[in-house]
């Protein structure tokens, strides 16, 4: 279960970084008429004061996927926190528009953040957190 365990953090942030990339890639993945509505909210744009709130609350994830895949409970217990904090902050986002890319990427690690979160409270591995 461990090395399962293990295998999913490192899958999650494995589709985690691309998410986080994809904006600074645009001119590949999409055309110039579509830019112009991902650019709406800043989109790709130099990061803004919210998004450097953004970046910081990233950067935490980071730090506390690490802790999980540590088996150290201040990384559980900060993991689930940050994920509390993510979802609060979603609706002081405004409208937000994506490519089906960062959708993808976007869709697959928060699945696999919630197998994480399950796996370490709801199994026997939360008796390996220390």
């Amino acid at each position: 279960m461990k090395s399962l365990y293990r295998k999913l953090i490192v899958l999650s942030l494995l589709l985690y970084l691309p998410g986080i990339v994809l904006p600074f890639f645009r001119a590949s993945l999409t055309d110039e008429a579509a830019f112009r509505w991902l650019g709406w909210h800043g989109y790709g744009g130099w990061i803004t004061v919210t998004g450097k709130a953004f970046l910081l609350l990233t950067l935490a994830d980071l730090v506390a996927l690490l802790g999980m895949y540590c088996f150290q409970d201040w990384g559980r217990a900060s993991f689930l926190a940050l994920n509390i904090v993510w979802i609060a902050l979603l609706p002081f986002c405004g409208l937000v528009v994506v490519t089906a890319w960062e959708m993808t990427f976007h869709t697959a690690y928060t699945t696999l953040f919630g197998a994480v979160l399950a796996l370490a409270y709801g199994s026997e591995l939360k008796s390996e957190f220390t």
